[in-house]
């Protein structure tokens, strides 16, 4: 025993490894960093760490004080607890968002503040108040990172995956922002933002698969958050601004999915989505809203843009697929399908709906696509199929009625529809009700031609004062071709005038959505 003492006083435990051979106590695996580093390992890190490997910080709060802008504070695998604040322009780097775990333990979670860009990568935070990441003022990448379980603060204040303000952009690549309490991603006044999967390449081929399929599996995932998945706000979202369409938020090859209230809202500014599924949006226990996306404006005229391309669907929404407002400008290719009260609601002076040739819209329920109050659908060469019958009754007390079509002009709105195909829509292909009026014999902005209409009930249903004592309604006939439709009626063919369809389509513009008593299913 006093041999084994003397050998220890007179030599250090190192040298003894050394001389016998003994591995090392800590051995820490590093994920690859340039420029300056702060290391950090909760297996061999301590309170006296220097931040090298030898001898590491404990925990991400000792490196990120230690940090200036353009250092680094990598991780090695492992939990940490606690939160901490990152100055702008101080990076974090882990292994993996599946080997690195920040548990905030019912604090907020990384905070980046100052003007400059950060990066972290390969990190998970979970359990946060408030927020999980957030950036006050800087430009923010996060990529391969996932975020879960944040939760409101005591006064019900946040609970967001994700949360950015101010700063010239937000980029999530690989990101997985799930199961929070608030919104996922919450951006405002960002200047661009995007979301991605980094190994997407615009225009590949998908291989034949539905974008709906088990091969559809993108590395971006915004799932389950119970305050929206997605919300783009501009702080210049006021009366009176009326900028130009712009689209500074960019989403490619990412599945927003199963959210609640809404998938992606935009708040003014506009989007371009590629690739990608915007799906399942369900009500909460409290809530009527569960729509795909919201292309909001302000009570006067706050522009909005989207644009969805061919191989992106907003599909089996719980109310409407899409909603969008005064001066919103929505171009779609894409898919709007099994959406429950609508593909898509347009309204206000000025909102444009433009539906491509490759637009497929099917299967919704109540209504394919509808424009209410001053609203415009133009259509070249789309599908218009299968939209179901929903119960519908006029908010005023008016009777339950089977509503099943495929597109709808209603109070002001205006329809243009060229070479577009109908098929099987329960009621009618075309419903106009009290539509723009326009110089012609109709007296109505209505243009249909060079169409087909395949089963329903009818295939052009209008409804205008006045219009029944018109002698010859033909010029909504024109050159379309109706087969298989159940009812023919009048000498026009398969256009009828009636008094019972969608009398009162009322909607708020406002909130920039129809007002659920009008599209509930009952």
């Amino acid at each position: 025993m006093k041999i084994a003492r003397l050998f220890a006083v007179c030599f250090p435990i190192s040298t003894l490894c050394h001389l016998a051979g003994c591995a090392d106590s800590c051995t820490e695996s590093w994920p690859a960093a340039s420029g300056s580093a702060k290391y950090v390992s909760s297996a061999c890190g301590s309170a006296s760490g220097d931040g090298t490997q030898a001898a590491p910080y404990a925990t991400p709060a000792q490196a990120a004080a230690a940090a200036k802008a353009g250092d680094t504070v990598v991780l090695a695998g492992g939990s940490y607890g606690g939160s901490f604040t990152l100055p702008a322009g101080v990076h974090v780097v882990g292994p993996g968002a599946t080997q690195v775990f920040l548990d905030a333990g019912g604090a907020s979670g990384i905070t980046v503040k100052g003007s400059g860009k950060s990066t972290i990568r390969g990190v998970a935070v979970k359990g946060a108040t408030g927020y999980g990441i957030a950036a006050a003022g800087a430009s923010l990448v996060l990529s391969d990172v996932a975020v879960s379980g944040t939760q409101p603060t005591k006064d019900g204040a946040g609970g967001h995956g994700v949360q950015a303000e101010g700063g010239a952009e937000l980029v999530l690549e690989s990101a997985r922002i799930q199961n929070n309490i608030g919104t996922g991603v919450l951006a405002v006044g960002v200047a661009a933002v995007s979301i991605v999967d980094p190994a997407f390449k615009p225009g590949a081929s998908d291989g034949g698969a539905a974008i709906v399929d088990p091969a559809f599996a993108p590395a971006s995932v915004i799932a389950n958050n119970q305050g929206g998945g997605v919300a783009i706000v501009d702080p210049a979202f006021a009366p009176g601004s009326n900028d130009a369409p712009k689209l500074p938020v960019q989403i490619a090859a990412t599945d927003i999915r199963k959210n609640s209230n809404f998938g992606l809202a935009l708040f003014g500014g506009g989007a371009s989505i590629s690739r990608s599924a915007i799906r399942d949006t369900a009500k909460t226990a409290t809530g009527d809203f569960a729509d795909g996306v919201v292309v909001a404006a302000s009570t006067k005229t706050k522009a909005g843009a989207l644009v969805v391309d061919a191989q992106s669907a907003v599909t089996g929404n719980g109310r409407a697929g899409l909603i969008a407002a005064t001066q919103a400008q929505v171009s779609i290719e894409g898919e709007l399908s099994g959406n429950e009260t609508g593909g898509a609601w347009i309204q206000g002076t000025g909102a444009v709906l433009q539906l491509g040739a490759k637009a497929r819209l099917r299967n919704n329920g109540l209504l394919g696509a509808g424009a209410a109050k001053g609203g415009r659908i133009e259509v070249s060469g789309a599908r218009i199929e299968g939209t179901q019958a929903r119960k519908f009754a006029e908010p005023a007390g008016g009777m339950l009625e089977d509503v099943g079509d495929g597109l709808g002009a209603f109070h002001g709105s205006s329809l243009k529809v060229q070479g577009a195909r109908f098929a099987n829509n329960a009621r009618a292909g075309v419903v106009a009700h009290q539509p723009k009026a326009a110089s012609g014999a109709l007296g109505i902005d209505i243009a249909v031609a060079g169409s087909e209409f395949e089963g329903g009930q009818f295939g052009i249903v209008v409804n205008k004062a006045g219009l029944a004592k018109l002698p010859d309604a033909g010029g909504l006939k024109g050159d379309n071709k109706f087969s298989a439709v159940k009812t023919a009626i009048d000498n026009a063919g398969n256009l009828t005038v009636r008094s019972t369809v969608c009398t009162n389509q009322q909607q708020d513009a406002e909130a920039c959505s129809p007002k659920q008593s009008a599209l509930s299913a009952k």
